[in-house]
């Protein structure tokens, strides 16, 4: 049998037509709605805020990304020191947060380390 050949499956009619949800924000809300009741408030509202703050992290990289390529005028591997070289800070994060954490520096572990990096 080739395709042509071949029927459509039959819609049987007593099958209920989809349900109509209106516009897509509603149905996201019902969604989200859905997760709050399904899973703890705290949890839901720190999943949102963080996929929120990735979207905004790759909204920020691809406009460097672009900014590089068009207005300077670099090429992929220039491109690619350059955005390692911002992201050096961000990598060192887990070892100042080791050192903050542990070692007191004019008495105190954290504060005293929040008021130097504000000043840098």
């Amino acid at each position: 049998m080739s395709k042509k050949d071949a029927k459509p499956p039959s819609i049987n009619s007593d099958d209920p037509p989809p349900p109509d949800n209106g516009p897509f924000y509603s149905s996201l809300c019902t969604w989200v709605g859905t997760m709050y009741d399904r899973f703890d408030n705290p949890f839901m509202t720190f999943f949102i805020i963080q996929n929120i703050n990735h979207g905004l992290w790759i909204v920020a990289t691809l406009a460097v990304k672009d900014y590089y390529k068009v207005y300077i005028g670099l090429d992929p591997g220039e491109m690619a020191i350059y955005m390692s070289i911002i992201h050096i800070p961000w990598s060192l994060k887990i070892l100042y947060g080791l050192i903050s954490d542990n070692v007191p520096l004019f008495g105190t572990r954290r504060k005293s380390y929040l008021c130097i990096m504000g000043i840098i």
